[in-house]
């Protein structure tokens, strides 16, 4: 997934960064990264962020 994800419009959004996601080689293409993603997206949500860059 590439580009900004948007949970929501509001008037005043609290953004959230995520930068620097990474994963050794010997570990790629195992659905790690996307896993990892995922988590960074549900946690984001669970503490109110209305937007992730």
């Amino acid at each position: 997934m590439n580009g900004v994800v948007r949970f929501d419009k509001p008037p005043n959004p609290y953004i959230g960064y995520i930068t620097n996601v990474y994963t050794h080689p010997a570990t790629r293409n195992q659905g790690i990264g996307s896993k990892i993603f995922t988590a960074m997206e549900r946690w984001s949500k669970e503490k109110g962020v209305d937007l992730c860059y």
